[in-house]
This record gives C-alpha cells, sequence and structure tokens, in this order.
C-alpha cells in the first residue's frame, strides 16, 4: 500500500510537468511552422525574382508557400522563332528552394491575423506577399498554446524578415 501511494503522489506531481512540455511542444511547433513558412518564401521571392504568397488557412490549420507563375521572356506571343531565354542584361534566378507546407496542431488557437491591417482570422485563407525586392505586406499573427503559452510573430515591411515575440 505504501509503494503504490508513493506511486501515486509521483504520478499527481508530474501531471503538471507533463501537460506544461506538451503545451511548450507544441508551441515551438507553430512558430517553426510560421517561421519556416515566412522565411520560406522571402527566400524564394528574392532568389528568384518572383513575388510568393504565404498562404494560411485557419480552418485548415496550414500555412503553405505559393509561388506565382514566372514571367515569359519571349519576344512576340505567335512567334515560332522566339526564345524563352531572357534579354541580355535581364538577372539571371538563382536556386531556389522548393515551396514549404506547414499544419498547426490541434492545440494552437489563432487570437490575431492580420494581413495589410486587415482582421483575417475568420476567413477560409490569408495571404501574405514577398516582392523580389525584399518588401513584404504587413503582417501579426498572434497565436496562444493552453492558457499561459502566447506568441506574435509579425514581418517588417522594408525587410520581409519575421520577429517573433514571446507575450506570455
Amino acid at each position: 500500500m505504501i509503494v503504490i501511494g508513493m506511486a501515486a503522489i509521483v504520478l499527481t506531481i508530474s501531471v503538471p510537468f507533463g501537460q506544461r512540455t506538451l503545451h511548450q511542444d507544441a508551441t515551438v511547433a507553430a512558430v517553426r511552422t510560421f517561421m519556416d513558412g515566412l522565411q520560406n518564401a522571402r527566400s524564394i521571392a528574392i532568389l528568384g525574382n518572383q513575388a510568393t504568397e504565404v498562404v494560411i488557412r485557419p480552418p485548415e490549420r496550414t500555412v503553405s508557400v505559393e509561388v506565382t507563375p514566372a514571367r515569359n521572356f519571349s519576344a512576340a506571343p505567335d512567334d515560332p522563332w522566339a526564345a524563352d531565354a531572357p534579354p541580355a542584361g535581364a538577372r539571371r534566378a538563382a536556386q531556389t528552394p522548393p515551396p514549404f507546407m506547414g499544419r498547426l496542431s490541434d492545440d494552437v488557437q489563432i487570437e490575431l491575423l492580420d494581413v495589410n491591417f486587415q482582421e483575417l482570422k475568420d476567413e477560409e485563407a490569408a495571404r501574405v506577399r514577398f516582392f523580389p525586392n525584399g518588401t513584404s505586406d504587413e503582417f501579426t499573427v498572434v497565436f496562444r498554446v493552453g492558457p499561459d503559452q502566447w506568441r506574435k510573430i509579425s514581418l517588417d515591411v522594408i525587410t520581409g524578415s519575421a520577429a517573433l515575440e514571446v507575450l506570455r
């Protein structure tokens, strides 16, 4: 009986610790999902010299990167002899990473999702654009995991760089 009592005490003490650890894992995974998606879109936009979008779908809990189609540099659309090569002096696209796709866990609750100062957390999709010159749309997301893990990620519109802030 003493051994069972000791085991019950140890389990009672370890349950809150285990829950806290699970919440921290979900928080780290959510931060990684958002940051990786934003960084991937910025890299593709700059290196590929084409606009990209981070698409956040709150109902599906997904974060993905979509690349706009590349421009066709041919001289004329009906000219069969025109090559699809860029004109002389045009910047050549560098090797770009593949587009990103991530999923948020069910523990993550999006509290604020703003793009260009418009609240989009209740919409089907929110699109954040990144441009080849390194700039981006204004973007802020605040999410929580459990009652005490709050995080805010925002973009600097001039550089397109993401910043993480721990709120609680």
